[in-house]
């Protein structure tokens, strides 16, 4: 799987990729005067809050990385296997929050957003360090890409502490285009500033340049004071006509997490051509004034729709995003004084989904708007809802951790606090599989990654448990309108035991059917006819064809599901549907089995049973630890 491609959350700000208005700019670096205080700028920021966050941080390849360094104000963790970190109440401003990835091998990383009220996500793709070329202190040297960048060093250096530097120098450099679809994924912070004048301002990009000088002993170094160096990045020919003929180069701060205007770039042969006294990521932006958006979308019913995917488009930078999250919320900066258009939709297997749009602003102040997205709008989108409970190999609740849905290339992840989760997505496709991985860091244990299929539009899994081959068995189903039930391993243990052969046409024994069965104060007893294995097996008391499928057809249970006494609760008799055998392990390891069809439902009166309702919609899954 193309590991978190569209793990949607993703940056709560940022591509620009339509047109704007040409700027006016100083014509020489000489000429450039900068009145940035960076100390003053951070008013901006809003009063200190706390904010959740959950990120994936991943390589070029969208694969994740684990072991990376995540800091959020005087919070730390490490990405697990996954490349995912969780961070609970970090230390944040109300208007701004900044995140920084380091590990090695790789160029510091870092992404800032405009915190929601909800848990906040976050992805950064890592770009690595790459050895470009080689080159020695006291020479001038360019070094190129092949993209047509170029970096001229006239080769003076100083070292991290400031001394003169003498000998080889490694240079690591990436282009990154302002076309490219990941650009808001690899670029530091997010496209947000402060001008010459010290004034917050929102960017178009052109493109960006990093750039990265490493000595002998593999220690940083940069440009020696009183020295430069000439950067050059081709600009796209799409964006040709928008670019104009000088351009504020900006600097990435990292201690602020937020870009700083340097200088000026000219348009020299289809390149932005400018003069640098350091070394970071460099980026050719023009600016515009902007303030903070936030939107919320709900249902009919006032419930938060989480996992949108939220589009502005502005006719002054074009289009930025972000995704929903568990409040139906998500924020971001806009342009200031534009008539903006908002599209909210959904990406998954199909692709991207919009089915709402409206006209919103102009703002000349931070602005939040609720948003209703009527049942009707959505005719083609299925809605799911995933729950259960996320517990260890103790049974006991996990309270620092998260569980990962996989559908297709689409993945949720729902951070877990108080030993529940409550996943909801959006899919057109009509595929119902897919897995759920858990994660505890209190335990440092995890799930294996779990097939199921969705029962929509909602499916309760039950427990979940934090033991890869975890051993302890439950079973849950809903019947109707009816509460769900659970029961779990203690104190109603459910065992999987031979019941009878079945045979095929020809008399030759096929596979061993199984019951399940579990006595005590409340307790179950199902004897699966037509069930063989993994496989399909149809026919009447095991007589029928088998191939080899994932599906059971026909499948009938008998025995019935008596709760607590059996008198004030309802039984349940005669089930008749299909189930999916999802893992079929060998005697001490894991039978796993969802099933659905329809169920009747009994009162116990004396010794006799009075039918209440019949056909009643019944769904279900176990979790079995095969004991025969």
């Amino acid at each position: 799987m193309d590991h978190l491609k569209n793990f949607a959350f993703l940056c709560l700000l940022l591509f620009i990729v339509q047109s704007c208005e040409k700027d006016e700019s100083i014509d020489t670096n000489e000429n450039f005067i900068s009145n940035v205080d960076l100390e003053l700028f951070s008013q901006n920021f809003g009063a200190t809050t706390q904010g959740d966050f959950l990120g994936v941080i991943t390589n070029k390849n969208s694969l994740p990385l684990e072991g990376v360094s995540i800091t959020i104000g005087t919070s730390n963790t490490t990405t697990d296997t996954n490349g995912v970190f969780v961070i609970t109440n970090a230390s944040i401003n109300t208007r701004f929050a900044y995140i920084k990835a380091e590990k090695e091998g790789f160029i510091s990383a870092s992404r800032s957003v405009v915190p929601s009220t909800g848990t906040n996500k976050i992805k950064i793709m890592m770009l690595p360090i790459n050895n470009v070329s080689n080159i020695s202190s006291g020479t001038p040297e360019t070094v190129s890409l092949s993209n047509g960048s170029s970096l001229e060093l006239k080769g003076d250096y100083i070292d991290q502490n400031g001394n003169n530097y003498s000998g080889s120098v490694s240079v690591s450099m990436h282009y990154l285009n302002p076309e490219d679809d990941d650009i808001a994924l690899q670029m530091p912070g997010m496209l947000y500033g402060a001008n010459s004048e010290n004034d917050e301002r929102l960017l178009r990009t052109f493109g960006m340049l990093a750039i990265e000088l490493r000595g002998e002993n593999d220690e940083d170094l940069n440009i020696a004071q009183g020295s430069n160096a000439q950067i050059s990045v081709p600009i796209p020919q799409s964006l040709l006509n928008d670019a104009p003929a000088s351009i504020p180069l900006w600097s990435f701060n990292e201690t602020y997490g937020v870009w700083v205007e340097e200088g000026i770039a000219n348009l020299e042969n289809g390149n932005y051509v400018g003069t640098v006294s350091h070394f970071s990521f460099w980026n050719y932006d023009i600016a515009v004034e902007t303030v903070n958006f936030c939107s919320t979308f709900v249902d009919d019913n006032g419930n938060p729709l989480s996992n949108l995917h939220i589009l502005i488009t502005s006719p002054t930078i074009g289009s930025s995003g972000g995704i929903t999250n568990e409040n139906g919320e998500v924020c971001g900066l806009v342009p200031a004084n534009d008539a903006l258009v908002i599209s909210a939709g959904i990406q998954d297997t199909c692709g991207f989904n919009s089915f709402y749009e409206t006209d919103i602003g102009p703002f000349n102040a931070d602005t939040n708007l609720d948003f209703t997205i009527s049942d009707t709008s959505l005719p083609e989108i299925i809605t799911e809802t995933v729950t259960g409970i996320f517990v260890n190999c103790n049974q006991e609740f996990v309270t620092d951790g998260y569980v990962k849905l996989s559908y297709g290339d689409v993945e949720v992840i729902d951070i877990v606090t108080d030993g529940t989760f409550e996943i909801t997505f959006y899919r057109c496709d009509e595929s119902t599989n897919f897995t759920l991985t858990g994660i505890d860091f209190t335990d440092s244990q995890s799930t294996d990654t779990i097939n199921y299929n969705f029962s929509t539009p909602t499916t309760d899994i039950g427990p979940l448990a934090s033991c890869v081959n975890y051993a302890f068995n439950f079973l849950n189903f809903q019947v109707g309108d009816y509460p769900p039930v659970q029961q779990i391993e203690a104190p109603f243990p459910i065992s999987l035991n031979t019941d009878s052969n079945f045979r095929c046409n020809d008399g030759e024994i096929l596979k061993t059917g199984y019951s399940i069965q579990s006595f005590d104060s409340n307790f179950i007893f199902l004897d699966f006819n037509n069930f063989n294995g993994v496989g399909i097996y149809s026919g009447d008391n095991g007589v029928g064809d088998f191939d080899s499928s994932e599906s059971f057809t026909n499948m009938t249970i008998n025995g019935m599901i008596q709760l607590g006494d059996g008198l004030s609760q309802p039984r349940l008799r005669n089930f008749v549907g299909t189930a999916e055998v999802l893992t079929f392990g060998e005697v001490g390891e894991i039978v796993e089995i969802s099933f659905s069809g329809t169920i009747d439902v009994f009162q116990a009166n004396g010794v006799n049973l009075i039918l209440i309702e019949e056909d009643v919609p019944t769904t279900g899954f176990m979790h079995l630890i095969r004991d025969m």
